[in-house]
């Protein structure tokens, strides 16, 4: 089906009848065009102008539904709207995504693809989540249709369409919520077997990609030391081997994986870079093993956990006064080094891993409201500080601060890190090779020495210094085989 839509000029959805929130939505585009041309920002926003940009356009769109003399209606209708089954079912997203031109039919209401981007600049407030039930499928949707990754090589470019995807929408069998996005990604040398099971053909996807394409990137998508505490997932993908994505959304957001974009996973570049551009090299005699749930990866062990901080960021965009304070005299209690730590250097920590290794463009200063931001005068109300503080502290969710052997400071997997205890080292941290980020892994038997043994993946992690290639120090082939179980 994914070709039929790559070669279709254009794919034509019909949602149903007219209703009358499809002809409020319509009546409300029209009043945005009357409106643009009387608007002092007309020449940014109006399409076709030698200055038209879209980022302005979808500001001073989306402002208008705070303004006094907008009616509710219009924002009741257009969640209405976004609500229809259409925009949940899991197969469409190839539809939508790979179509030329795509053209949604209401009746004798019609949306083009401009119509759905501007709709879309309705503000996900709460009264938006109750007219959509919740569902933020429609904002996945559109948000990959107007930022497809472009400018990320696959098969990372897929992954961050996963974690982007994971559990949203709705697919009547299990295997689908992986299998009805394969379209996504071309010359793949993987074909779901339904003759096997949700965790073999997982396993084997994961496998494939590591294969084909020298790539563990989806290690950062880890899961199975997550699965296995909620009483929610499936007993089909129960028992994961550690190193294989569910692709569930409730592990992938908490926390946010570092290899797919973190808490900006959307108009951005991964620049994370720690094994220095080197590919993972699979070897056929001694990876084709009878056990399909073990991978043979190669790296080498650059630091181990020292010590780690109680601290736990629980509060991202409701935050009361002290709230931050409190959180920074926990980390001075626990670690060493972090004595001079105040809420700037907090700030400024986590927004340098919020930015997936990229330069900031705002300054903890102005993030917390103690410096001016840069947005023009005229439109400062669109500035808001809480949000890029919301974004800062959600990268710490599920993460624990640490301190490493070498005296680095980084962000670990809350779940399953462990810190020295006595002569006990803590968790090792990795550099593999086809990884963008480091691994923490565990040992499975701790009476075997780090030389040999099986490995867990306990998840991706954060350290300074290092995301950059800058401790990749051996030579390509002087590396540690890692057999991850």
């Amino acid at each position: 089906m994914s070709e039929i839509y790559k070669k279709a000029t254009r794919v034509i959805v019909w949602l149903g009848p007219t209703t009358e929130h499809s002809r409020m939505c319509k009546q409300w585009l029209e009043a945005i065009d009357k409106l643009i041309p009387t608007m002092q920002s007309a020449n940014k926003i109006t399409i076709g102008s030698p200055e038209y940009n879209p980022n302005w356009r979808l500001l001073i769109l989306r402002d208008t539904f705070s303004s006094p003399e907008t009616d509710a209606i219009w924002a009741a209708s257009i969640g209405k709207f976004w609500n229809h089954t259409w925009f949940r079912r899991g197969w469409i997203v190839q539809e939508f995504l790979l179509a030329r031109e795509v053209v949604c039919l209401s009746g004798d209401v019609q949306f083009g693809l401009q119509d759905l981007i501007d709709l879309f600049t309705v503000p996900a407030d709460d009264a938006l989540s109750e007219a959509t039930d919740g569902w933020l499928s429609y904002r996945i949707l559109m948000q990959l249709k107007t930022d497809s990754f472009d400018d990320t090589p696959q098969p990372r470019r897929f992954l961050r369409l996963m974690a982007s995807v994971a559990q949203e929408f709705v697919t009547q069998e299990l295997g689908d919520r992986l299998f009805g996005f394969l379209g996504m990604i071309e010359g793949l040398d993987f074909v779901p077997d339904y003759q096997q099971t949700v965790k073999e053909n997982f396993t084997r996807f994961a496998a494939t990609l590591a294969r084909q394409y020298g790539c563990l990137d989806f290690l950062s998508l880890w899961s199975a030391n997550l699965d296995d505490l909620m009483k929610d997932t499936p007993e089909e993908l129960l028992g994961l081997p550690s190193w294989v994505p569910s692709f569930q959304a409730t592990p992938l957001t908490a926390p946010w994986r570092l290899a797919t974009g973190g808490v900006r996973s959307w108009n951005g570049q991964i620049k994370w870079d720690a094994a220095a551009g080197r590919r993972h090299i699979h070897d056929p005699p001694l990876d084709t093993t009878t056990d399909p749930n073990r991978l043979q990866v190669h790296g080498q062990i650059i630091d181990h956990i020292d010590k780690l901080s109680s601290a736990r960021l629980v509060k991202n965009f409701t935050i009361e006064e002290g709230y931050l304070t409190s959180i920074v005299v926990q980390i001075q209690a626990d670690l060493p080094g972090f004595e001079h730590w105040t809420q700037v250097e907090l700030i400024s920590f986590l927004n340098t891993v919020s930015r997936n290794g990229d330069a900031s463009h705002e300054s903890a200063e102005e993030i917390l409201g103690l410096a001016p931001g840069g947005f023009p005068s005229e439109y400062k109300h669109l500035s808001n500080c809480a949000d890029s503080l919301g974004i800062c502290l959600s990268v710490g969710r599920g993460r624990r601060f640490m301190r490493t052997e070498k005296g680095r400071a980084g962000l670990a997997p809350f779940i399953g890190s462990r810190a020295r205890e006595s002569d006990k080292k803590g968790s090792v941290i990795v550099i593999l090779h086809g990884c963008i980020v480091p691994m923490v892994l565990q040992k499975v038997d701790e009476d075997v020495d780090d030389d040999g043994g099986e490995w867990k993946v306990v998840g991706d992690c954060y350290f300074e210094g290092i995301m950059h290639g800058e401790a990749v120090d051996w030579e390509e082939g002087d590396t540690r085989t890692f057999v991850l179980v």
